[in-house]
């Protein structure tokens, strides 16, 4: 039996409730003969906190380990705070190109890798993640990036974008722009998180292009 990511030896599942980030606990995955599993564990003070609440239904507020359902690689609730098909798409395809900058073959990725790969102020709900530490609440979330947010005035720049790398003709520079804008965001189809004139972050959707995503 082998742990996935071998990078981070396990994920602190932190939880935003209002204004207060609140280490909820611990998230690993691990490969056995071919098969894929989660296992997660809450911390013992997120248990006691009066607004705590289970993170997913197979995620009981309780002590000890909860292991994912047989044939399901990670908890649904995670799933849904990493990106969907555009976004795995780019994470697949930014792996891709570093494999070939570094002369290497591709890494297999696991549900985990498509959850680290996500820029974690913009990831969907109120699921956050850290490196592991020893208090659960301390280093950078993942996928931290000092890039700035986009803003309206790049659509035309990340539409482009968007569809050379539906063609296959983007370059890993131009992937991890994407991939930065909007890695995180659900659907199918390419979207991206900009700032408006007013500050707000929004979503764009673009329109669908004479090519489908494959992977």
């Amino acid at each position: 039996m082998c742990r996935l990511a071998d990078v981070v030896s396990g994920v602190a599942v932190c939880v935003q409730l209002g204004a207060s980030t609140v280490w909820a606990g611990m998230l690993e995955a691990y490969r056995s003969d071919g098969t894929v599993w989660a296992a997660f564990s809450y911390n013992d003070n997120y248990l006691t906190t009066p607004r705590a609440f289970a993170l997913d239904p197979e995620l009981q507020l309780a002590p000890g380990t909860a292991r994912t359902r047989a044939g399901a690689p990670m908890f649904g609730a995670v799933t849904d705070s990493g990106p969907d098909r555009w976004g795995r798409f780019l994470v697949e395809r930014c792996e891709i190109g570093r494999a070939e900058a570094e002369g290497r073959s591709p890494h297999g990725l696991g549900e985990v890798d498509y959850l680290l790969a996500v820029r974690d102020e913009l990831r969907q709900g109120a699921l956050r993640v850290r490196a592991d530490s020893p208090a659960g609440t301390e280093g950078t979330f993942l996928a931290a990036d000092d890039a700035d947010i986009a803003t309206v005035a790049d659509l035309p720049d990340l539409l482009t974008l968007a569809d050379r790398a539906e063609r296959g003709a983007a370059d890993l520079q131009e992937l991890q722009r994407l991939a930065r804008a909007g890695c995180s965001v659900g659907g199918a189809r390419p979207k991206v998180h900009v700032r408006d004139r007013d500050g707000r972050i929004v979503i764009a959707k673009f329109p669908a292009p004479s090519t489908t995503v494959g992977t």
